[in-house]
């Protein structure tokens, strides 16, 4: 079977690489700008193309007829994850078996961007990874198969990619070998408007907290926002900003007014703050300060008419 590989992130490098510890070959690779998080960049890629005689193409503009182009030959299946473009049919077309996408959300729900991210927001009780196939639209291709992971007001954006690392190359192994034996049927996905949520993507200045939201709605914010994107952020009284990486619920037995923000008390050495409906207790924080002037945050957390803002 030829192969190509398109996209980005250690996912789309850990896929190919045990495409061909399983004996079969990968022809193409094309690959375009890598964001931070990714764990792996466009050299990575040139490195394992070179090493494994794979042609390869850093591709960074959305020139379908340059792509065509690139494309000179017709493949037998193309592997997706993490490609910046929308494909049209010609494209496509130049794959026998079709464009496989792999996207981190539960289809037809959780089409687009950050949708692991979302999905902690929001509250979900397990996250998709799903295999289908690309057609001329977003995510909306035909369902080839599905994994999930069950997760929980603990659920961390961190232990979703852990598992999406071990995953996403075992997933691309199944749908090779099921459309080599023809045992995988690729299922339409609901065109029911109820059924399909959009996810647009999030920016760093996204996770700026609002302490006059929920103490839940604020650790979801964290979580969602922790390790490896920037963390959810705050600012002392004076500009300072702080960013919290992790953070758990405080109960407290008794009524207090508090404005949301203000620093309460500290329990081992950890800050307690208020929040709309309760308090929350913070575990790991990191203060930015581009001046580069120390801040000794055991003594501003002791200073009890400090706010968060």
């Amino acid at each position: 079977m030829k192969i190509a590989l398109m996209g980005r992130t250690k996912w789309l490098l850990d896929t190919g690489k045990k495409i061909i510890s399983e004996g079969d070959k990968i022809e193409l690779i094309i690959t375009s700008k890598a964001e931070n998080f990714y764990n792996c960049n466009e050299e990575e890629f040139r490195e394992f193309a070179k090493l494994n005689d794979i042609k390869f193409c850093l591709f960074n503009n959305n020139n379908q007829d340059q792509l065509l182009d690139i494309l000179e030959k017709k493949y037998d299946l193309a592997l997706s994850i993490n490609w910046p473009y929308i494909l049209n049919s010609k494209i496509i077309n130049r794959f026998t078996l079709g464009v496989v996408n792999f996207h981190c959300g539960d289809l037809p729900r959780y089409r687009g961007n950050a949708c692991p991210n979302w999905a902690i927001i929001n509250g979900e009780k397990k996250i998709g990874l799903t295999a289908h196939f690309m057609d001329d639209y977003l995510d909306s291709g035909p369902i080839l198969l599905k994994k999930f992971l069950k997760i929980n007001a603990k659920t961390y954006i961190k232990d979703i990619y852990n598992w999406l690392d071990k995953q996403m190359p075992n997933l691309a192994s199944e749908v090779i070998v099921g459309l080599k034996d023809n045992k995988i049927v690729a299922k339409p996905q609901s065109k029911n408007l109820r059924d399909i949520v959009h996810c647009f993507p999030r920016k760093p200045s996204d996770s700026k907290i609002d302490w006059y939201k929920s103490k839940d709605s604020i650790l979801a914010l964290i979580r969602a926002s922790s390790y490896p994107f920037d963390g959810a952020f705050t600012f002392l009284e004076n500009g300072t900003k702080v960013v919290i990486w992790k953070a758990v619920v405080y109960k407290i037995d008794y009524k207090i007014n508090a404005i949301p923000g203000q620093f309460l008390f500290n329990y081992n050495d950890k800050l307690i703050i208020a929040c709309s409906d309760g308090a929350i207790l913070l575990n790991d924080v990191e203060i930015i300060n581009p001046t580069n002037e120390k801040i000794e945050w055991d003594n501003i957390r002791k200073k009890l008419r400090n706010r968060f803002i």
